[in-house]
């Protein structure tokens, strides 16, 4: 009966701190409201770190956020960048990691408060600081990012490696983000996401297909019978892989294994754009299969 009461004590407790943190978000909102930015950063480094084992994932993202927010207001870009780069790290939804992402790209992409429109210093400035504008200057950001990334994009849809669509995840996370977050919508980028996911995939066909022969191959090497000789007893044996087979063999399993990951690192970039990732499991378990199948014939040995 007393571990129970200590036990149901604890919860209270750790539920009326929650509660606690609660209100010192909305404190902290209040300070920011007031323009009282520094006294806002410093409550906020207080609660974060000092009370961060209380804290749901939401309240660290609204910190996070309001803290970004408030260095951009006192004009400490480098800082307000890595806050939104938090907030979207610790975001408990994906729409909210977007807003996060979308505010850290077009900080990035300012100069000093305003953003350009084609880096011409003649363009007329668009400011970000303000919440309103800052909609329209990452619409002008996502339009002078797209104009730039095409080309690359093009290349990456003509060649047979996967190296050339790796090199455009980062902007292609940063457009996505600034148009959905500018528009509610990626209309624009849609189109191209599809054709860079699909060109993915076809290669990604080719090389389990590649990897696939080459398993039956040294299965078949691995199942090749021989004569032996017991006394008086003649039987067949499966031969297995010899030793120089068996190092050549464990480099084509690590490139399976290399599939593998890819195709997991694969599903986790198609959930970030808003894509089940279905296919990218299912490629996988096929994967897997064939790493099963390779350890199998690994282990073959002489009969």
């Amino acid at each position: 009966m007393r571990y129970l009461i200590v036990w149901i004590l604890s919860f209270v407790c750790v539920a009326l701190a929650a509660d606690g943190q609660n209100v010192a978000v909305a404190d902290i909102q209040q300070l920011f409201n007031a323009h009282d930015y520094r006294a806002a950063l410093s409550a906020i480094s207080r609660t974060l770190f000092a009370d961060q084992p209380l804290l749901t994932p939401a309240q660290r993202y609204d910190l996070f956020m309001i803290r970004g927010e408030s260095f951009l207001q006192l004009g400490e870009r480098p800082y307000s960048t890595a806050a939104f780069l938090d907030a979207a790290r610790v975001a408990p939804e994906r729409l909210l990691a977007v807003k996060a992402r979308a505010n850290a790209t077009i900080v990035r992409l300012a100069t000093g408060a305003v953003y350009r429109p084609g880096g011409n210093p003649e363009a007329t400035a668009i400011d970000i600081v303000n919440s309103d504008s800052r909609k329209q200057a990452m619409q002008a950001a996502f339009a002078d990012m797209l104009k730039a990334v095409r080309p690359q994009v093009d290349s990456a849809l003509k060649a047979d490696t996967l190296g050339p669509m790796q090199s455009l995840y980062q902007s292609c996370i940063d457009l996505y983000c600034l148009e959905d977050s500018a528009t509610g919508k990626s209309t624009e980028l849609e189109p191209i996401l599809t054709s860079l996911g699909d060109h993915a995939y076809k290669i990604f066909e080719d090389e389990k297909s590649r990897l696939g022969q080459g398993v039956e191959h040294y299965r078949a090497i691995a199942m090749e019978t021989d004569l032996v000789q017991t006394g008086y007893i003649t039987s067949m044996s499966h031969r297995g892989l010899f030793s120089q087979e068996k190092n050549e063999f464990r480099v084509f399993i690590g490139e399976i294994e290399e599939g593998m990951a890819l195709a997991r690192s694969a599903g986790r970039i198609a959930r970030q754009f808003g894509r089940t990732g279905q296919r990218w499991a299912e490629m996988f378990v096929e994967l897997d299969s064939l790493h099963e199948q390779a350890e199998q014939i690994m282990a073959i040995r002489p009969d």
